[in-house]
């Protein structure tokens, strides 16, 4: 392959590789879980890798081609773009996937606690309590079973996810 590699192509491949790291997360976050989201994941799996082998040979050529510090600059400012538009992707896939609602707040008033009192009897800290009662926050399996035998309910009496 005697091409020459263009900055254009590598911004391109990166904005690609980005897509298919976002999608692969995207399989990774869904609620409804189905038996064939296996292969799918394993297909964008293997995209990925095979991707990423073909774009930093791409890269590594491009730098042996002798870029001048205009085109360094660029594809530095390229970088720093693509991964926040990355970043952001990531944010608003694991939002959509796993919205979570819970009830602790309801439970917790209804049973008179505080917030730092709930924490305390969880072992957790009140911030992580006033992040799970406003759903910024996914308990661990441990936290939620500690929090539903406070209350004495079932787990599935405090969270309830909201599929796609």
């Amino acid at each position: 392959m005697n091409k020459k590699v263009t900055l254009t192509e590598i911004v391109g491949t990166k904005i690609v590789l980005a897509l298919i790291m976002v999608l692969y997360y995207w399989m990774w976050a869904r609620t409804d879980w189905k038996d064939y989201y296996v292969v799918i994941q394993s297909a964008l799996g293997s995209a990925f890798v095979v991707f990423f082998v073909i774009q930093a040979s791409r890269i590594k050529k491009y730098k042996a081609e002798g870029i001048d510090e205009m085109a360094e600059q660029n594809l530095k400012r390229c970088d720093s773009i693509c991964f926040k538009i990355f970043i952001i992707a990531m944010v608003v896939t694991a939002w959509v996937c796993a919205i979570l609602v819970t009830k602790i707040k309801e439970y917790r008033e209804k049973a008179g606690y505080k917030q730092s009192e709930l924490a305390e009897m969880v072992g957790a800290r009140r911030e992580t309590i006033v992040h799970l009662e406003n759903g910024k926050y996914n308990p661990s399996l441990k936290l939620a079973i500690d929090i539903a035998k406070v209350f004495e309910v079932t787990v599935e009496d405090l969270f309830t996810f909201i599929e796609e």
